[in-house]
């Protein structure tokens, strides 16, 4: 090992400047004191006592003693000014030792920064390297590209740095400028930058007496990574940073490590992003070459966790509010016409605020991300909702637009029993049709219609048929009380007016015509034609010859097979006015009732739709809440069973 050689002994020297330092500094001020009591007051003092003093000897000794003094004061002032240039000297040539050992060991006849250090050749330098973490600046999704500020440490042996401390005062340590020195190439391999030495801050180089070197510097590094967005927002990743010798093999320069463990102490604190682990390692990568020779590599791998916080409140929850309107669509009345908007309202709604945070997720083809899967279910649940909320609309109308199709029994029985029972759903029949059971049931409204009336007097023809006897006793009895009745009435009839007859027949006829309208809310029979407003508006003593009379004629016009005797022209026209008019009353009460119960098994039809279409929308809602919280579920709690963490003590950490 060379050694630099000393001109002038550093020891001597060292010892006389102590001595001048602590001399000047003990007896400056006392210099100071004598020389002002010398020149001013010292002198005046004595003058003044040689004249008051009567004693002429006394102040001669003192004036002796006092230039004594003053010679000896002399003469160590004059010891103290060599003393104080000797140690000035002796000062300046200290403050050049460094100087002149700077200058020493650059000499340029000695020293090439560019040439590797070495003993020789072929023997390879030893390089360590240390890795500071300072902080994580950015991640840049979309180029895959990690910022972080770190600073490096980096040691290595120069023997021609080497120097004798005894030589050189005592000196230890020197700091030679970076630029001065030669420098191992260590590059950062997957480096995303072209510039790569001018985000270096680099400062000055020490070395040591032994010949060590150690380069401090800090450096932001951009570094290529590969991005997993699996579980993205709540993805790890795991980042590399790999730095080599770009020129020199394994052979030339050996990287190791001076621990694998990176330096965490001055870590600062990401917002986005929290630290898991660091840890780095040596590898030995063999490029494709002639010879096949071996690099030594150091890799660094930082393990960083996303904060799930800012993407959960600001990306996931207004996607969850927005479905969870889809969802309420089912809530509202298919009456009211407007689900179909609110659905559509709601898709429009998640599409705008799908297109507005595209940006934010990484673009890449790889995988799709956890996120973007929780919005294409979202966007998903939205439309299939909107689909199925115009299915059940249509199911709604079926009741009035199939022409009283009724619901298939499968149907009927799986959804309005089976499935409505599941939903705690009461099915009940529409107002109408209980009222008209109601109605039905009262026991004051006849049970029997006009049909079966009708049924009853021919089966009693029938029998009269088959009893001849009694029948003939029966025509025979019945023809007498005719034959007086008619005897009788016929004088009073001859002297009524016709005008009376015509107002009696215009009486009679106007009357049945409201007797259809009170008919149609009961069934027609004989027995409730007794009982109408025909009977009451005839109930004075002049009509009642007459309203015997027309009861004949009813109970004649209905059983039609009795014989009727003639009578005079204007009450056979009566008879058969009334006849006609019965007939249409009967054809107008029985299509009434046909009518009615047409209506009434439509409404009913139409009712039952009604309540399947609510039935299906109870049914619906639960089941898109049901997958709307799953989607909102497993989208939380996937990446925890999956990556072995608690999610949400990262997420409110």
């Amino acid at each position: 090992m060379s050694k630099v050689s000393s001109p002038i002994s550093i020891a001597e020297n060292s010892a006389k400047l102590n001595k001048l330092n602590s001399f000047l500094e003990f007896n400056s001020d006392l210099l100071k004191m004598w020389a002002s009591i010398i020149n001013d007051k010292k002198r005046n003092n004595l003058k003044e006592n040689i004249f008051k003093n009567k004693n002429q000897l006394l102040v001669e000794k003192r004036i002796n003693k006092t230039s004594e003094k003053i010679s000896m004061i002399r003469k160590n002032l004059r010891e103290i000014d060599n003393n104080v240039k000797e140690s000035m000297k002796i000062k300046m040539s200290a403050d050049r030792i460094e100087e002149k050992l700077y200058k020493a060991l650059l000499d340029p006849q000695r020293y090439e920064k560019n040439v590797r250090p070495s003993l020789h050749h072929s023997i390879q330098t030893n390089v360590t390297f240390g890795f500071l973490l300072n902080q994580i600046v950015e991640m840049d999704e979309k180029n895959q590209i990690l910022t972080t500020r770190c600073w490096l440490n980096i040691n290595w042996f120069d023997p021609r740095l080497a120097w004798n401390q005894s030589d050189w005062g005592g000196i230890d340590t020197l700091y030679i400028p970076h630029n001065r020195l030669w420098k191992p190439d260590i590059m950062l391999i997957n480096n995303a930058v072209t510039e790569y030495f001018g985000s270096l801050v680099s400062t000055d180089i020490m070395t040591t007496s032994k010949g060590n070197v150690t380069w401090l510097f800090s450096a932001l590094f951009k570094s290529v990574f590969h991005l997993n967005v699996k579980y993205y927002p709540f993805d790890d990743q795991e980042c590399e940073l790999r730095f080599a010798s770009w020129s020199h093999e394994q052979s030339e320069i050996d990287l190791k490590l001076i621990t694998s463990q990176g330096d965490l102490s001055f870590y600062m604190n990401n917002s986005e992003f929290s630290l898991i682990n660091m840890h780095a390692y040596r590898e030995i990568l063999h490029f494709p070459t002639r010879n096949n020779v071996p690099w030594p590599t150091i890799v660094v791998k930082i393990k960083i966790h996303r904060r799930p916080l800012f993407y959960v409140f600001n990306h996931v929850l207004p996607c969850a509010l927005i479905s969870s309107m889809a969802v309420l669509g089912f809530l509202m009345p298919p009456e009211t016409g407007e689900k179909i908007n609110m659905c559509i309202t709601t898709m429009l709604s998640m599409g705008v605020y799908l297109q507005s945070i595209t940006e934010s997720i990484p673009p890449t083809s790889e995988a799709v991300p956890l996120i973007g899967l929780y919005y294409l279910s979202s966007l998903s649940i939205v439309c299939l909702a909107t689909v199925v909320n115009v299915i059940t609309l249509n199911v709604h109308r079926s009741g009035s637009t199939n022409q009283g199709r009724s619901i298939p029994y499968w149907m009927h029985k799986f959804i309005l029993v089976y499935l409505a029972k599941i939903l705690f759903m009461t099915i009940h029949d529409p107002d109408s049709v209980a009222l008209t059971k109601t109605a039905r049931c009262n026991k004051s409204i006849r049970k029997k219609s006009i049909l079966r009336d009708l049924k009853k007097t021919k089966i009693l023809e029938d029998r009269q048929k088959y009893d001849k006897g009694d029948c003939e006793c029966l025509k025979q009895k019945q023809k007498k009380n005719l034959n007086n009745h008619v005897f009788k009435r016929k004088q009073s009839i001859e002297n009524s007016n016709k005008n009376v007859n015509n107002s009696l027949v215009r009486q009679k006829t106007e009357s049945l015509k409201t007797y259809p309208r009170e008919l149609t809310k009961v069934f027609f029979s004989i027995d409730s034609l007794k009982s109408t407003n025909i009977d009451e508006n005839f109930t004075n003593d002049k009509l009642k010859p007459k309203i015997s009379f027309f009861e004949k004629m009813v109970h004649t016009s209905i059983l039609g097979g009795m014989d009727f005797p003639s009578e005079s022209p204007e009450e056979k026209f009566f008879v058969y006015s009334f006849r006609r008019i019965l007939k249409r009353i009967y054809w107008t009460l029985k299509q009434q009732e046909i009518r009615s119960e047409i209506l009434d098994e439509r409404k009913k039809i139409q009712w039952q739709w009604h309540q399947l279409a609510n039935v299906v929308d109870r049914f619906l809602l639960i089941l898109f809440s049901f997958a709307t919280i799953t989607t909102l579920g497993v989208f939380l709690i996937l990446p925890a069973v999956f990556d072995n963490f608690v999610i949400l003590s990262l997420l409110f950490k």
